[in-house]
C-alpha cells in the first residue's frame, strides 16, 4: 500500500528541523512495540532530534536485549509520571507506535490527548482513533515494525 504522498511530504516538513520528540507506545510493550519504536529513535537520533521513549508500564525482562531499553522511560512510577509528563510538556512531536486509541494508554492517555505537540500514529491495528494530524495505519502489515522495512 502506498500512503498519501501528501502526508508524508508533511511529516519531511516537520522532521527537517530538530524537535523534542516524544515516541508513546502501548502499556505492555512487545517486541513490535519495543523494536519499532526504539529503532525509531535511533533513526530520529541521527536527524538531529531530541527524542525520549515513553511507555505506560514496564516491559518483560525478556526484552531487554534490544539496544536502547535501558533508556526507556516508564509512566507507571511517580517519579516516571513526573518526568514523562515533563517531557510531553515540552514535545514538539509526538509519535504514536503500534497503537490506535488513547484508551489504550489509561491514565497517560489523558496527557497524550490533550498534548499541544503534532501527533503522528503509525500502526498496524484495526479502527484507529481520529485524535493525531497525520495517521500511517495499514492493517495488511502484521506489525508496525514492518512500516519501516517497506517505505
Amino acid at each position: 500500500m502506498k500512503f498519501d504522498s501528501g502526508k508524508i511530504e508533511q511529516l519531511k516538513n516537520w522532521l527537517q528541523i530538530p524537535k523534542q520528540v516524544v515516541i508513546v507506545t502501548h502499556p505492555r510493550p512487545d517486541g513490535d512495540a519495543l523494536g519499532s519504536s526504539l529503532g525509531f529513535k535511533m533513526y530520529l537520533e541521527k536527524l538531529q532530534h531530541t527524542v525520549t521513549f515513553i511507555t505506560p508500564t514496564d516491559y518483560t525482562r525478556n526484552l531487554s536485549w534490544i539496544p536502547g531499553t535501558e533508556h526507556i522511560l516508564t509512566y507507571e512510577s511517580n517519579l516516571g509520571k513526573k518526568m514523562c509528563e515533563a517531557k510531553l510538556a515540552s514535545a514538539d512531536l509526538l509519535f504514536c507506535l503500534d497503537f490506535n486509541a488513547v484508551s489504550r494508554l489509561e491514565d497517560l492517555g489523558v496527557f497524550i490527548a490533550s498534548s499541544k505537540a503534532c501527533k503522528v500514529v503509525i500502526d498496524h491495528h484495526q479502527q484507529p482513533e481520529d485524535f493525531a494530524e497525520l495517521l500511517f495505519s495499514n492493517t495488511a502489515y502484521c506489525a508496525t515494525a514492518e512500516f519501516f522495512s517497506v517505505q
